[in-house]
């Protein structure tokens, strides 16, 4: 009998195990909702490389549960 967290746990590892590659994937050049990327912002006029995210609203979301 297989447990069920041991899909979750091996999913889970694959994804640090991904954390230490020093190669591209084609699989990097992809954003997903509540994921983090590296966003290129400009601070006191100098580059600066910061992880965000972003999350997806349905419109009109807002005015339903604010």
């Amino acid at each position: 009998m297989k447990r069920i967290a041991t899909d979750n746990i091996d999913a889970a590892l694959r994804h640090l195990a991904g954390f230490s590659r020093t190669q591209q994937a084609s699989r990097d050049s992809r954003i997903f909702p509540g994921y983090y990327a590296p966003v290129l912002v400009v601070e006191d006029e100098q580059y600066v490389v910061k992880p965000m995210r972003y999350q997806c609203r349905i419109a009109g979301a807002c005015e339903l549960r604010c």
